[in-house]
């Protein structure tokens, strides 16, 4: 009986041709999942049955889940983040877990400037307008990136790449981290300065940190209070470090000058979303690490882990290597 791989991250259901004959070759049966939402419990129960491998992104695997897996032997996670998969579960149950660090810095900082830069400059609303039909010089006044203050919260491999992005533009550069990387910011002139600082001292603050008990919520109405009127906040980290409702209500009330937004705490983005009024707020579908060629590597890699593990190797990126131990 060949094994049976599921995917559920569209990033690779949708681009991997290669890595999906690779598997198959292999003598894996690849079957896809809901690849645009997560799954409910009851429907991942569902789609695990039989199951050996799954290259997987923002469905939760449970202790409940994991436990009903009786086949699973690995999840590679596509991505960085890892915070839905219960992995102290998956060490007891034998199930490895993987993921793809230091794949998508590059795209995540283009397009985390690409953000700065369309919400500062409206680049995006004035595109509309032209569409619509006016030509609306008089409503295209917005704010320089060059020489501003910049304030990273979160100087991992993803803040480092934008940090490099930014001294092109001669700014300032703060960070915020509990990990410091002294010789980085002596090398890259970033100065560590706690959140509140950050906050309320940069023009542009950008979000990089990973999810976890520390950062949910991290940014919520009395960090926002803490910023400039005319300073703009862009998240392409995870929906749940920020506080949606709060940053809404702070641009309605002028509170902040704008912000960008690729990563939401429920996706797809829901019909009444207060973000989807805002003519100060610049929304994309959770999609900055998805360049053709970073697309390319991380597939290679999490196809790479599943055969790994079916074929009774240690792949390159386990994050809980107790389980390769047992």
């Amino acid at each position: 009986m060949p094994y049976k791989v599921l995917v559920t991250a569209w990033t690779f259901w949708d681009h991997a041709h290669a890595q999906r004959r690779r598997l198959e070759a292999a003598g894996c049966e690849v079957v896809g999942g809901p690849v645009d939402w997560a799954m409910s419990q009851d429907e991942l129960f569902e789609a695990l049955k039989g199951v050996h491998g799954v290259i997987a992104t923002g469905d939760e695997y449970s202790r409940t889940a994991l436990s009903r897996a009786d086949s699973l032997r690995i999840i590679a996670r596509w991505g960085v983040g890892y915070d839905t998969v219960d992995t102290e579960a998956a060490t007891e149950l034998g199930i490895v877990v993987t993921n793809t660090p230091g794949y998508l810095s590059e795209a995540v900082a283009d397009f985390t400037f690409g953000l700065i830069l369309s919400v500062a400059r409206r680049i995006p609303y004035l595109n509309r307008r032209m569409l619509e039909g006016v030509f609306a010089r008089r409503e295209s006044v917005g704010s320089n990136v060059w020489r501003k203050t910049l304030g990273i919260v979160g100087l991992g491999e993803i803040g480092k790449a934008v940090a490099r992005r930014a001294a092109g533009f001669d700014m300032e550069i703060l960070a915020s981290d509990p990990r410091q990387d002294t010789e980085f910011a002596q090398k890259h002139r970033v100065r560590y300065v706690a959140l509140d600082e950050l906050l309320s001292r940069s023009d542009y603050v950008t979000l990089h940190c990973d999810l976890s008990q520390g950062t949910r919520g991290l940014i919520g109405d009395q960090q926002l209070r803490l910023m400039k009127p005319t300073a703009y906040l862009v998240n392409a980290a995870r929906g749940a470090v920020l506080d949606e409702a709060a940053l809404a209500q702070s641009l309605k009330e002028g509170r902040l000058a704008g912000a960008a937004v690729d990563a939401f705490q429920s996706e797809p983005l829901p019909a009444d979303h207060p973000f989807l009024s805002l003519d100060n707020c610049v929304l994309t579908p959770h999609i900055a690490s998805a360049s053709r060629e970073t697309l390319d590597a991380i597939n290679d890699v999490v196809a790479e882990s599943v055969l790994d593990v079916l074929q009774g190797r240690r792949p390159r990126y386990v994050v809980n290597p107790a389980v390769c131990e047992q």
